[in-house]
């Protein structure tokens, strides 16, 4: 038998392990596998390209254009996969309905997946669970990102018309939906845009930005449905979006459900809900916990054909819903029964509270009860605490155009109210207390009696608040801002708070006003006046040939303008005129020659401070 050399075998097993290293290595490295057909199947497809592709790599469909049109099922995403399109205007993906019931997309679980840039459509999802999640996109138990596409005529038969996040039955689920839009998607029973679910001990958390939901329609939440139900968890932040159009039974805009033992926690934040049936936004906590925080959000044109026109916050037998409203505008929302702007009830033994800073409502309006606010304590809690908001000219039919406080039910119903302004509408009265517990806190202003319950310090009742029209007086929102000369100005208090509904410095004290006792120069409402008079000091007057010499002292370090005005007698805010180089200014005096050639005698002059 012959013996190998020692010395000669060690090259092949250098090679042999080089080999192997090399595929290794070919492996690590993440592929970008590229469509370059539009058809359903074959080379080039994207049906091809998923059932292809590893972990990691990159499915580049940036050249083609035109529609995908699905006729062999849905398209499932095994791996960890980004899967990449040219614009939602160049290429869509069609599930092919009514000729075929394709979901469009289906993300494994366990993935971490990116889908952008395509239009998703006509994708349909139907039959039990999860078969009937998701029509446009199912994502099952995994990690998903969306971003600048476009959904639109999806049909899911159960929930999620355009995006399904599941995380259910002791599962967890993520999602991010980015720059997209949601139009004519709809879902029999929840989340005709999107719906996610941690229910069943699972837990799920979406965030949602930059978006548009618009005429989607399901029967709960129209636009998006946050289902932290039975023993779940789910987390939804909704940012920078417009959720309009929603024909739902309940939560046009957004349902946020807490029930059964579930939790559910909604942020919404700088987003507009509009002209939404079902009302805008529902917050349910139907034997669990709810909670939703508005911030810089506008909410208008928003109905319901029951309570809660705007927001319905609802703790039931048992549940504990909690709401918050931070520098918001509520306005143009309707309901049938009770609660314009908000509807808080605690019914069966339920704790609903509603907090509420640096808002307005305006011309909400319901058939009964409340226009702006309905407090319910039904046999449970129910509390409003609402401070530096304005409410103006909302309506009832029967009672309280603003809020109707009603323990009536053996409930204890209580609304703690400061530095408030409220102006009645055309009909109803501003509070109504309905064996109900109301807390003043002082400086509130009425325009009629308050219901005899605003009698703490430095309140003003039966008087006209001057109020300007709702508009943009800066910040994101509409706000109605005090009227030169307003009873509000200067005679509140901040609880607090640093800035007004539009981020704008609160107080902002006027030298020129005394302020009420005890407060500390706010303004009363949802708006602080920016400009305060400043107490200059008049150091002489010198008559001299055809000229009038005005002189004045003011803080050191301080600048000047004067203005000029044409305007008649008694009225200086007419057409003022920034003038310049027309008066000397100095450290701390500063003089103006009404007389001189520049400036006519026959004028009114004001010098304000320069900000």
């Amino acid at each position: 038998m012959k013996i190998l050399n020692r010395s000669a075998i060690r090259p092949l097993r250098l090679c042999v392990c080089l080999a192997l290293l090399g595929a290794a290595t070919a492996r690590v490295h993440a592929a970008t596998i590229t469509v370059s057909s539009t058809a359903d199947s074959g080379a080039g497809t994207l049906r091809a390209a998923l059932a292809s592709a590893a972990n990691g790599d990159t499915i580049n469909a940036t050249g083609v254009s035109g529609t995908i049109t699905l006729t062999n099922g849905e398209l499932l995403v095994t791996n960890n996969v980004s899967i990449l399109g040219p614009g939602a205007t160049n290429l869509a993906v069609n599930g092919n309905s009514p000729n075929s019931t394709n979901r469009v997309f289906h993300v494994g679980p366990g993935r971490t997946v990116t889908i952008a840039g395509l239009t998703i459509t006509n994708g349909y999802a139907t039959g039990i669970a999860p078969d009937s999640l998701g029509a446009g996109i199912y994502n099952d138990h995994s990690r998903l990102t969306v971003s600048n596409c476009a959904f639109a005529g999806n049909v899911s038969d159960n929930f999620g018309g355009g995006i399904a996040i599941a995380g259910d039955t002791s599962g967890s689920t993520t999602a991010t939906v980015v720059n997209c839009t949601f139009r004519g998607n709809s879902a029999y029973f929840a989340g005709g845009g999107i719906y996610s679910g941690g229910d069943t001990n699972g837990n799920a958390t979406l965030t949602v930005a930059n978006c548009i939901l618009n005429s989607n329609s399901a029967i709960y939440g129209s636009g998006i449905y946050n289902n932290g139900g039975y023993s779940g968890k789910a987390v939804l932040t909704v940012t920078n979006c417009v959720l309009s159009a929603g024909p739902s039974s309940v939560g046009g805009g957004i349902y946020n459900d807490g029930s059964f033992f579930g939790s559910a926690t909604l942020r919404l934040v700088a987003s507009t809900v509009t002209s939404n049936t079902g009302g805008g936004v529902y917050n349910d906590a139907y034997s669990g916990t709810a909670t939703a925080t508005v911030i810089n959000c506008t909410l208008s044109g928003n109905s319901s054909d029951g309570f809660g026109g705007g927001i319905n916050n609802a703790a039931r037998p048992s549940g504990n819903a909690m709401l918050i409203v931070i520098a918001s505008t509520l306005s143009s929302n309707s309901a049938l029964y009770s609660g314009g702007g908000i509807y808080n009830a605690g019914n069966e033994a339920g704790r609903a509270t509603v907090t509420i800073s640096n808002t307005t409502f305006s011309g909400n309006s319901v058939d009964y009860y409340g226009g702006s606010i309905y407090n319910y304590a039904g046999d449970g809690t129910a509390t409003v605490a609402i401070a530096n908001s304005t409410l103006n000219r909302n309506s009832a039919g029967f009672s309280a155009g603003g809020i109707y406080n009603d323990g009536f039910s053996g409930g204890l119903a209580t609304l703690d109210i400061g530095s408030t302004i409220l102006n009645a509408g055309a009909s109803g009265e501003n509070i109504t207390n309905d064996t109900g517990t109301i807390i003043s806190r002082g400086y509130n202003l009425s325009s009629d009696g308050g219901a005899g319950s605003l009698t703490n310090t430095a309140d003003q009742i039966n008087t006209d608040p001057q109020l300007g029209p709702l508009q943009n007086n800066g910040g994101p929102t509409l706000t109605h801002a005090p009227l030169p000369g307003s009873p509000a100005i200067d005679r509140g208090k901040s609880f607090g708070s640093t800035t007004d509904q539009r981020g704008l410095p609160r107080p902002v004290d006027d030298g020129c006003l005394a302020n009420a006792s005890g407060g500390d120069g706010s303004d009363i409402g949802a708006v602080e006046t920016q400009e305060a008079c400043v107490n200059f000091a008049l150091t002489g007057i010198a008559r001299e040939t055809n000229n009038i010499r005005i002189s004045w002292k003011t803080y050191a370090g301080k600048s000047n303008v004067v203005e000029r005005t044409a305007g008649v007698a008694g009225s200086f805010t007419n057409n003022f005129t920034l003038l310049t180089n027309i008066f000397t200014t100095g450290t701390t005096t500063n003089y103006l020659d009404v007389g001189a050639a520049t400036n006519s005698p026959a004028r009114y002059y004001r010098i304000r401070l320069v900000p």
